[in-house]
């Protein structure tokens, strides 16, 4: 599997910016907390995304944090509607910014909180109907993931493990 392009590295307000800026396109900040799961396996969860195109994208679970929400609540809530796996929060990875636009042609500069997760009970069915749980090896989660500030998260997560 091809990569991500994971070039326009640049270091931004202590948080490492991914992306480039279209020019003259407003990136309002999205908040978002995201989670990085390991089974006995050493596998990496991803959310796989179908797309209304027949494509397939992957994330790290989880999602935008809603106003007067927790990061950790927003992830752990996130995790279940994408991949229908319970989570418990965990220690904080990283903070990462992606430039990007949405399937809605929407640009945003998301502002990723990634923690470590561990598996709270068996996954259920997701409740976003484009949305399921897939296990990864890390270098193919690495490989598969659309934004490469997630590619980045889950190196610094598995640097800090020492893997």
């Amino acid at each position: 599997m091809g990569g991500p392009d994971h070039s326009g590295f640049r270091e931004v307000d202590d948080a490492p910016q991914f992306g480039a800026r279209e020019p003259d396109a407003a990136y309002p900040t999205r908040r978002g907390a995201h989670g990085i799961a390991c089974n006995d396996q050493g596998l990496i969860a991803l959310s796989r995304i179908a797309r209304a195109d027949g494509g397939v994208e992957y994330d790290l679970p989880g999602g935008g944090v809603d106003p007067g929400e927790a990061d950790e609540a927003a992830m752990v809530r996130e995790f279940m509607e994408e991949t229908g796996l319970p989570v418990r929060a965990g220690r904080f990875i990283a903070r990462v910014k992606q430039y990007w636009r949405t399937d809605r042609d929407e640009t945003r500069n998301a502002d990723f909180q990634i923690f470590e997760v561990a598996v709270a009970g068996p996954a259920a069915q997701p409740s976003e109907p484009d949305h399921s749980l897939v296990w990864m090896s890390p270098q193919d989660a690495i490989n598969s993931v659309r934004h490469p500030a997630h590619a980045f998260a889950l190196r610094t997560f598995l640097a800090q493990r020492g893997a």
